[in-house]
Order: structure tokens, then C-alpha cells, then sequence
């Protein structure tokens, strides 16, 4: 696959059209097209790169691609005069791709010369322990705390019929969770490796009133853009202490998860959010208590 096609990928994985994409982005959707070609500016495939969250692999650690290219570059000891007759491009092009300027179509050459084995990098996944990677069951020890401090879910969206997690409405696998309508408190503790787009959904389905109430049971990833845009500064936010043991079918504990779990609470009511933060031991970073940062 080209990287244009990885691109194309991604997108489908996660269920959006080119037009919701060029959306997202700022662009028109012909701008995503081109890129998925292999064509198109440089500054959209960066724009689609950052919002379906697309790493590669193998580059030096830099903040954007551009600088990854300088520095593979650099680190070979080539001049921008040698890459250019190594890839058939001008010395000023390959100047430009390290600004982050010029067309797509100059940047795949330019990494393929530089970094041919550079690939898209392996998305996270849950599964530790053996078993299945997703079916991991939240333990009575989290969900009871959280059931009372609500006063009782009436939702759990992600339901598996061996989990011990019981609510009076549940959607499972096949119900499909994130195609229907969430009503009332909810509780979710989604797919983790499918976690991005359960978080967009339990926001909004909160902003168009449907729910009072969700709380979601997250792995800690603060540097993805559904945690940034969707839970950052609009959720309360319970970074639990350790790490959680989650449950197997049968309620045996499948041990500790090698990473850290957070609790997400959007809800209209201040009491609710209060006593969800305080019903577990941890930290609590509060909606409104985040400003944002521009580097200088």
C-alpha cells in the first residue's frame, strides 16, 4: 500500500467519508482525494495526518514529519543538493518539504530515499495476559462505587453478556453501541482499541441532551485527539490510582493492565460530577480548570 492508500485506510477503519474528513481538516473533500492518491499539498496530508492521528514509524523523534526529514538528513550527512539528485527534485523542493511546504507527492519520495522502511506505526492495543483482546470485564470494585455515586446507570452501550456489569438497558456487539441512541446516566468502558470513536460518540450524545449523565472508563492516552477535544476541558476527569485488574468471562481477574486507566464524567449536574471523582481513590483534573497553551 502507498501511503496515500494507508491514509484512505485509516479513514474508513474509523468510519469517516472524505467529506467529513476535508471537514475536520478545513479542506475540500477533491484536497482529501488527491492526497489518497498520492498527490495534493503537503500541509492537507499533514492536516489528515494529525486528525486521524497517523504515526509512522522508524523517524527521528521531531514534532512533525518536516523536521523528521532535516534531521534524517542531517544525521546522514547529506546535503539538501545530494538529496535532491538522489530523489530528481530541486534543492529549493527539498528545502521547502522541511518547512512543511511543497506536494505530497515530493514528501513520499523523499522518505522513501531517506527512510524506506518507514511504515505506519501499530495503533496501541489492549490485550495483555492471553484471551481476547478486547473482552476485558470491568471488576464490581470499580463499577459499584461509580453506580452508587450516579445513583444507578440506566445505560451500558458496550456490553458483553459475561460481564458481570449490569444496567436495565444494554447494547452488546451486535446491538452495535455507537449506531444507537444513549438515553439517561450511562456507563461505557469501550473497546480500547476502538476507544477514539466511543468517546466522540459518549460526547455527543451529551451535548444533544440525550444523556444527564456518562461515565467512561479509559486507557490514559492524553495525546490523542478524541482525549484533547472530546474529554479535555469538557469532562471531569478521575486518573485512577495503579492500575485497574480487569475481569475475564468467568469473573476470574485477568491481571493488571500495563497501562493507566482514567474516569471520564460529562454531566449537567455538578453534584453527580463531584461524587463521581470522589468515589475512587485518585487524581482529578476538572473540566474548568483547564486553559489552554500556545508555544511561543
Amino acid at each position: 500500500m502507498t501511503l496515500g492508500d494507508r491514509f484512505k485506510h485509516k479513514r474508513k477503519s474509523i468510519g469517516l467519508t472524505q467529506s467529513e474528513l476535508a471537514s475536520r481538516c478545513g479542506v475540500s473533500a477533491k484536497a482529501v482525494w488527491e492526497v489518497e492518491r498520492g498527490r495534493g499539498r503537503l500541509a492537507t496530508a499533514l492536516a489528515i495526518m494529525d486528525e486521524l492521528d497517523f504515526r509512522l514509524t522508524r523517524l527521528p523523534t521531531a514534532r512533525s514529519v518536516s523536521e523528521a526529514l532535516r534531521k534524517m538528513r542531517e544525521r546522514r550527512g547529506m546535503s539538501l543538493e545530494a538529496v535532491a539528485a538522489k530523489t530528481k527534485l530541486s534543492p529549493a523542493t527539498v528545502s521547502n518539504l522541511e518547512r512543511g511546504r511543497g506536494n505530497f507527492a515530493s514528501l513520499i519520495k523523499v522518505l522513501a530515499y531517506l527512510s524506506p522502511s518507514t511504515r505506519e506505526r501499530k495503533p496501541e492495543i489492549s490485550s495483555w495476559q492471553g484471551g481476547s483482546r478486547d473482552c476485558r470485564f470491568t471488576p464490581p470494585s470499580i463499577f459499584q462505587p461509580l453506580d452508587e455515586a450516579v445513583g444507578g446507570f440506566d445505560l451500558d452501550p458496550c456490553a458483553h453478556a459475561d460481564s458481570r456489569v449490569r444496567t436495565p438497558q444494554r447494547y452488546t456487539i451486535e446491538d452495535n453501541g455507537l449506531a444507537q441512541p444513549w438515553c439517561g446516566a450511562v456507563f461505557a468502558n469501550p473497546p480500547f482499541s476502538d476507544a477514539p470513536r466511543w468517546i466522540e460518540k459518549a460526547f455527543g450524545e451529551w451535548v444533544a441532551g440525550r444523556c444527564h449523565t456518562i461515565v467512561a472508563l479509559l486507557p490514559v492516552r492524553t495525546h490523542t485527539k478524541a482525549f484533547q477535544r472530546y474529554v479535555l476541558g469538557e469532562a471531569d476527569v478521575l486518573f485512577l490510582d495503579g492500575r485497574v485488574s480487569f475481569e475475564g468471562a468467568g469473573g476470574e481477574v485477568r491481571g493488571q493492565a500495563p497501562f493507566g486507566c482514567l474516569v471520564a464524567c460529562w454531566s449537567t449536574d455538578p453534584t453527580v460530577r463531584d461524587r463521581v471523582m470522589h468515589a475512587l481513590p485518585g487524581r482529578i483534573v476538572r473540566a474548568n480548570s483547564i486553559a489552554s497553551s500556545a508555544a511561543a
